[in-house]
């Protein structure tokens, strides 16, 4: 599927920029792929933004190996059936959160987290994990980044579980 667009929008680019308009009639229509799914285009996205293109790719692949169709729907199921705590060895009491990575990706964990509370999926155990904390009374900030980090943690026990398969069936 492509980005369509018409000559109405490229007119309009033209007519606010002399430089961009010079750029635009250079190079002409574009055709810009595009994902059917607004879920699958952010999470792939985010996988793409401090890496190189060819381990986006392996990534990609990995996921779209472990969750079929990579949307909304099948990583909330995969994350529904995972356990509580079994996303690590260590339980820790608190985690403390850095500013350090890409802020651009923290925002839209936060946002995943904002769209999470909103859907409030009852069986899903990151929006109980925050639901519990909330009502504990604990600040926004608090618990939307606890969420966030269980979120991960739990994510990050799934691709370690089917990377440890990928190395049983190579080694077989």
């Amino acid at each position: 599927m492509y980005f369509r667009y018409s000559s109405i929008e490229t007119d309009y680019l033209k007519s606010k920029d002399k430089t961009l308009a010079e750029v635009i009639d250079k190079i002409g229509h574009i055709e810009r792929e595009t994902d059917i799914d607004l879920f699958s285009s952010v999470i792939h996205h985010i996988i793409g933004q401090q890496i190189s293109t060819k381990a986006q790719a392996t990534i990609w692949q990995r996921m779209s190996d472990c969750f079929g169709e990579v949307n909304a729907d099948n990583i909330s199921c995969c994350l529904t059936h995972w356990k509580k705590d079994e996303s690590g060895q260590h339980v820790r009491k608190s985690v403390p959160t850095t500013k350090k990575g890409s802020p651009y990706l923290r925002k839209t964990l936060f946002q995943i987290m904002d769209g999470l509370i909103k859907r409030s999926p009852v069986d899903d155990p990151v929006y109980a994990f925050m639901d519990k904390k909330r009502a504990q009374g604990k600040p926004y900030y608090v618990y939307m980044t606890a969420g966030a980090n269980k979120f991960l943690r739990i994510y990050y026990g799934r691709v370690k579980e089917y990377l440890s398969t990928l190395t049983e069936t190579e080694e077989t």
